[in-house]
């Protein structure tokens, strides 16, 4: 996404209970939609979901 309009970050401590590791996960939106990653603690991108359109 070249120019997104807004951007966010989220951390996400994983939970004991369910047995879920730490994430972060990057939110990227423009006029045309949004897209994200998420990553582990040491930043390898585990899944990637980009923009319907394919624009990013």
């Amino acid at each position: 996404m070249p120019q997104p309009v807004n951007r966010c970050l989220l951390v996400d401590p994983g939970s004991t209970v369910f047995g879920s590791d730490p994430t972060v996960n990057v939110y990227f939106s423009d006029d045309c939609g949004s897209a994200y990653l998420k990553a582990d603690v040491h930043g390898k991108v585990i899944e990637t979901h980009p923009r319907e359109d394919g624009g990013g």
